[in-house]
């Protein structure tokens, strides 16, 4: 798929929506310099456009050379600069969340903007845009420490229907199906999150946080 684009960017130079594409296959493959590159020239392009900005942004978030405070104030420029462009794409929204919720409350010294509640800025990304999978995970997991079983289920198998990459997802159905005793979805859920990252898994204290919720017991 990466080199049919790449191809097809050759052959069409100034198409912004093939340029949309490859930038974020780039992300996806850990390409960040090829994909920084490719946000900048759609900007250059097509500066009407939000993709370009928030492509850089997500880099700019993804860029751990700088310290976390330059990565979530030149995210969040971009991402401001995204929504003067379009003040509906989702995936800002989810973006900016993720930003707010790095931030504990009591530490903001040098941030250049305001930490709001990420949970709000997740339900309006979903809102939005309903294939925005990270702030399903996030809402999910977020649904999970609030005591909100099924609003968490909602969302984690919206998540997991758009077949996210997202491994978190995975691991927290697999632990809910496990509590519902509904064993051949906990098996797929554990094998779709095992392949996705096969050397993580959720701890202890919190898989039992789950399956108290579930009213499980051995």
């Amino acid at each position: 798929e990466m080199a049919e684009l790449e191809a097809r960017c050759l052959d069409h130079p100034a198409d912004a929506d093939k340029i949309v594409s490859l930038g974020r296959l780039y992300i996806q493959s850990e390409q960040n310099d090829r994909a920084q590159r490719l946000f900048s020239r759609l900007i250059e392009l097509r500066p009407d456009r939000p993709e370009g900005y928030y492509g850089l942004a997500k880099l700019a978030f993804l860029n751990f050379k700088s310290t976390p405070v330059e990565r979530y104030n030149e995210a969040y420029r971009l991402c401001q600069d995204a929504l003067k462009r379009n003040p509906e794409f989702g995936l800002v929204y989810e973006l900016l969340g993720t930003i707010f919720q790095n931030f504990p409350s009591s530490d903001h010294e040098g941030l250049s903007f305001k930490v709001e509640d990420p949970l709000d800025y997740f339900r309006r990304a979903v809102k939005l845009d309903p294939t925005c999978d990270i702030a399903l995970w996030l809402l999910g997991d977020a649904y999970i420490n609030q005591g909100e079983l099924q609003l968490a289920i909602e969302m984690l198998e919206q998540a997991a229907a758009l077949n996210t990459d997202a491994s978190s997802v995975y691991f927290l159905l697999a632990v809910i199906y496990l509590g519902q005793r509904q064993y051949e979805k906990q098996d797929w859920a554990q094998r779709k999150a095992k392949q996705l990252s096969p050397n993580t898994q959720l701890s202890f204290d919190y898989e039992q946080k789950i399956l108290n919720l579930c009213g499980f017991e051995y």
